[in-house]
């Protein structure tokens, strides 16, 4: 893992993005995501917020903070990642979905 004092704001991989549950699931979908177990190694993961857009009872907003896209595609094949992605796919309205790729400029946070 990258040390937070060499770790530089152009080497960072950061997403954003908003996903929308079918109506009612809001909360069951912020739970699935909220998952995420100390003791489960996210190797590279400076930064991983779940957050409620308290406007839409369906939103969720995840953003997080990498130290390289590399580090973020390989947490995708961990299998208790993979699990919590197929338990929320059915309950995820995927045309209320947006994601957005940021730079970073400056705060950039330690390990999760």
């Amino acid at each position: 893992m990258a040390d937070i004092d060499t770790m530089t704001t152009e080497s960072a991989f950061m997403l954003h993005g908003r996903l929308r549950s079918i109506p009612g699931e809001g909360d069951a979908l912020a739970a699935i995501l909220s998952e995420q177990d100390r003791s489960e190694p996210m190797p590279g993961c400076r930064l991983y917020l779940v957050a409620r857009d308290p406007e839409d009872a369906d939103a969720v907003w995840v953003t997080e903070v990498w130290d390289s896209e590399d580090a973020h595609q390989a947490s995708l094949q961990i299998p208790a990642v993979q699990a919590r992605i197929g338990r929320a796919m059915p309950i995820i309205d995927r045309d209320g979905m947006s994601q957005q790729r940021l730079a970073a400029v400056a705060g950039i946070p330690r390990a999760c």
